[in-house]
Formats: structure tokens, sequence, C-alpha cells
């Protein structure tokens, strides 16, 4: 997978696939990482970290829980607790060569839940 995956994508098939252990040594191309995925992935939801209170408010019925009780669970985070001085726009941290490498290593992941570098 190193010739056409990047380390996230590798611990993503790893991880959150039946047998993902074994069965991503055998992978080759981005097609069989598709199929694998789709044939294996055992992912119910996802909850994106860059959006983690919508994500949870999105999949409460999916996670049986409900929504008004975890709107009022999320409120009392609302607030950073992390009030660090870095820059919060992930763009000033990368280049046209990072782009371009992130773009081409983690291209199964960046496809799979639509994230665009804007």
């Amino acid at each position: 997978m190193a010739s056409f995956a990047g380390l996230l994508t590798y611990r993503y098939a790893k991880l959150f696939t039946y047998n993902g252990k074994e069965e991503v040594k055998r992978i080759e191309s981005p097609t069989e990482l598709k199929t694998h995925d789709k044939r294996s992935n055992f992912l119910d939801i996802v909850i994106r970290n860059e959006s983690l209170h919508d994500s949870i408010l999105e999949n409460t019925g999916k996670m049986n829980q409900n929504q008004k009780q975890v709107k009022d669970v999320i409120a009392k985070f609302k607030e950073r607790t992390n009030t660090s001085i870095r820059n919060l726009d992930y763009r000033k941290y990368y280049n046209d060569e990072s782009i371009n490498l992130v773009g081409k290593y983690e291209k199964f992941i960046i496809d799979k839940y639509g994230y665009r570098f804007n």
C-alpha cells in the first residue's frame, strides 16, 4: 500500500475493517482498497473531530440517544478549553508540495469523506 496510500489511509484500513490487520498486507491498488473497504468496513458512524459537536448531533439517532439531551450536554462544552495561541486556520501549515502529497497519499480518505482543501 505504501506506493499509493499514506499512513492515515493504512491505519484506517487496518483499524476499521474486519481482518484489516491481515488483509491490508495484500492490498496492491486503490481499487483493491476500495473493494476491501466496501466489503469489510465495520463503522456505523464517523464522528469528525473538526466538527465534533455537529457530527455527534447528526448521529444521535444511530447512537440511540435523545437529541435534546445530547444538545444539553454539548452546550456545556461549547467554550474552547485549549487556549493556545496557535493559528486555527489549518491552511497556514501547508504549502503546495504538502497539499499535493496529502492529496496523493490520502486520496482514499479524502474522497470517501468528501474533504476539500479550501
